[in-house]
């Protein structure tokens, strides 16, 4: 029995398609895994940079306490940045931004940190258990943040061991800027965020005059600043 050679090239031809096709699947595939590998490390960049930035602050507080300005002298105010005035300061060794007291300048979210650009706020108005004598702190809160950014903080400050949602606290209303007094506060006490000085977290809501609007159920970074 003889095979004809119109058929043998046939078969050829299919096998070399075949291979084609495998090795067209294969380099896509791999496509998708290194983009997906390059989004993640941009997540992780993004994390690490608003962790940073409320690091900067935090040491900044600190530098100004270690000079003896009182955590009712610290004032915020920056150009551009308003309503954070403090009377109690009147010199500018306590002023936190731009001055002689924290030698800082005030720094915008980094792009892609948050579901809609909004500033930083800092506020009297929160007290996290188990830290200082569970009195108000000054935090900075950076509001409406991703999701996914949300968990990458939480793994990087090692908070969550893998990429979860935080834990979810009630309502926080009454959001002000600090001017040199603290007052009634909302209590962190979810074993979470107790003793921790920065985490995202999970709210039901978020309002305040600080605020340019109230949010629902998001997710937001916190960072103290100073621990009374």
């Amino acid at each position: 029995m003889t095979h004809s050679p119109e058929r043998g090239s046939i078969i050829f031809y299919i096998l070399i398609a075949v291979a084609v096709f495998a090795a067209l699947s294969y380099a896509i595939a791999s496509s998708l895994r290194g983009n997906a590998g390059v989004s993640n490390q941009k997540l992780d960049l993004i994390a690490s940079e608003v962790i940073a930035i409320g690091t900067r602050v935090a040491d900044a507080a600190t530098r100004m306490r270690l000079k003896d300005i009182a955590s009712t002298q610290v004032s915020l105010e920056a150009p551009g940045n308003a309503g954070y005035t403090n009377p109690n300061c009147t010199t500018t060794d306590c002023l936190l931004f731009g001055g002689e007291g924290g030698g800082i300048v005030w720094e915008t979210p980094p792009a892609g940190a948050q579901v809609a650009a909004h500033d930083w706020i800092y506020t009297p108005r929160i007290a996290i258990q188990n830290l200082g004598d569970n009195t108000s702190e000054l935090v900075a809160i950076l509001p409406d943040i991703n999701v996914d950014v949300c968990q990458r903080i939480n793994l990087q400050l090692g908070i969550a061991q893998t990429l979860v949602n935080p834990n979810e606290i009630p309502a926080i209303t009454g959001v002000i800027k600090f001017i040199g007094t603290y007052g009634a506060s909302v209590n962190f006490n979810d074993p979470m965020y107790m003793g921790q000085k920065a985490a995202c977290f999970v709210s039901t809501g978020l309002d305040g005059t600080a605020l340019a609007a109230p949010y629902g159920k998001r997710y937001h970074y916190y960072h103290v600043v100073l621990v009374n």
